[in-house]
């Protein structure tokens, strides 16, 4: 004869005992409001990533702030597709920003507008994030970045990695054509004398050199630096 199965014994009252305050934590999640009234969009992000990367929603939502109680945040002067670009950021900690049909792989104006979105909701990794990607898809390519300078300026302080790194390429890798282009005089002073600076300091210390030897750690042109804060790539790798 086959053996008779063990029978499992339930246990209804422990059952009946279990409280749904018990029940595995699910994180909750806000909507950010993205864009003008006429093209806004509404993104739902999880607030623990969003407390853990933005100095801005981590005031947000706080208690003092009405958005804690209502669970929205408004980004009015924000494009969606930049929002996007963050919010996948948030959750996989890389800059996917390209589009089918760009022209260049991708285009330097977002990439620039995303780094003015982080430093407009203070995420020093998102901002770290978008520098990198300056790098890996112009310097590494010999692929020159022309107008971020009309996006960045405007929108970063004059210390600012971001500026550093967009005045090396400058420096570094642009044709002198580049410089007599009626396009980059138009309100640029400021960029371009920190590029004639930057060209003296690299003619007096004989530094001057090709392709890609001057990019010796790409954390140089990091936020995270300053702030005394671990490399965005060293949290998100540990995260995976």
């Amino acid at each position: 004869m086959p053996k008779r199965k063990a029978e499992v014994k339930l246990e209804p009252k422990a059952v009946a005992r279990r409280k749904m305050e018990d029940a595995p934590h699910r994180p909750e999640t806000i909507a950010v409001i993205v864009g003008a009234p006429e093209q806004e969009q509404i993104f739902n992000v999880h607030t623990d990533l969003l407390i853990k990367h933005s100095n801005f929603f981590r005031a947000a939502l706080s208690n003092d702030w009405k958005e804690s109680r209502s669970r929205r945040v408004e980004l009015r002067d924000v494009e969606p597709e930049h929002f996007e670009v963050f919010k996948d950021f948030l959750y996989t900690g890389f800059v996917y920003c390209s589009k089918a049909g760009d022209s260049t792989d991708p285009p330097h104006p977002r990439l620039a507008c995303c780094w003015v979105l982080g430093e407009r909701v203070l995420c020093t990794a998102f901002k770290d994030a978008a520098s990198d990607a300056f790098l890996d898809k112009y310097a590494f390519h010999n692929k020159t970045p022309l107008r971020a300078q009309f996006d960045i300026y405007p929108n970063s302080t004059e210390r600012s990695c971001i500026r550093r790194l967009l005045v090396d390429f400058a420096a570094h890798t642009w044709h002198v054509d580049f410089f007599r282009r009626e396009e980059l005089a138009e309100d640029n002073a400021a960029f371009i004398v920190d590029v004639a600076i930057r060209l003296v300091e690299i003619r007096n210390r004989s530094e001057g050199k090709k392709n890609l030897q001057w990019i010796v750690d790409r954390c140089e042109y990091h936020e995270h630096v300053s702030e005394k804060k671990p490399c965005y790539l060293e949290t998100f790798r540990k995260a995976r």
